[in-house]
């Protein structure tokens, strides 16, 4: 289920640590299914089952929010930074608008589609994030960061999302993308703006005799092909 992966899978000490704690005590909270089989919660006690040798139990969820159903199992008990509490909360905000718009198109079947995509959001404004913000227990600023990221740099979100990378250090990486692009267009706007007007010829034959009724300083570039051999080159001064 796509609310399976609201939250960042455990890596490192933190995973390690489950799996000792389940091969040592068991599976004290079973994962859970959906009515139809799909994973809902717990793909981090399974993946642990599974490397500690312990056959994994499981629940049936019969509730009508699984999306929610999945930030109260888990909110209060991963120990997320900031920037991967507002990840979360931004993805849960996705899973609602989809369930809402599945609920408003009862013909297309549930379970078709796998979720909206990472990068793309519900329309937001600033009143909307403070009030997300408040019920994550972040900044604004962390949301509008995240949300900023998640729109015009998805492929920065997996770094979020593990903790390597902050909003804030995010959001960095993308205003330099964006002024380095702007550069790029700038450049190419000058250049264009350059070569507007420009004479092109082409003549081809011997340089010395071709090119002999040029005047000195009278063109900006003189481009040969293929180059001449290494005899000439007292000519190139």
């Amino acid at each position: 289920h796509p609310a399976a992966e609201l939250f960042p899978l455990m890596q490192g000490y933190e995973f390690d640590a489950l799996v000792e704690s389940i091969r040592t005590q068991g599976l004290r909270e079973p994962a859970w299914l959906t009515a139809d089989g799909a994973l809902l919660d717990g793909r981090n006690r399974v993946r642990a089952c599974h490397a500690a040798g312990v056959k994994p139990d499981f629940r049936q969820y019969d509730g009508d929010d699984p999306v929610q159903f999945v930030w109260d199992m888990n909110v209060n008990r991963r120990h997320l930074t900031a920037t991967q509490t507002a990840v979360a909360g931004l993805r849960r905000e996705e899973l609602k608008e989809s369930a809402k718009k599945l609920v408003a198109k009862p013909h297309r079947p549930v379970g078709s589609s796998s979720g909206p995509p990472v990068d793309h959001l519900p329309t937001r404004g600033p009143r909307t994030d403070e009030v997300l913000a408040k019920s994550l227990g972040v900044s604004r600023s962390t949301v509008a960061q995240v949300a900023r990221v998640i729109e015009e740099a998805p492929d920065l979100v997996p770094e979020m999302e593990s903790g390597k990378l902050s909003a804030k250090a995010a959001e960095r990486e993308v205003k330099t993308r964006l002024a380095r692009k702007r550069e790029v267009e700038r450049r190419q706007e000058a250049e264009q703006v350059a070569l507007s007007g420009t004479t092109f010829e082409i003549r081809r034959g011997d340089f010395q005799t071709v090119l002999a009724d040029l005047d000195a300083d009278s063109v900006a570039l003189v481009v040969t092909a293929p180059p001449y051999g290494a005899q000439y080159t007292h000519l190139y001064g």
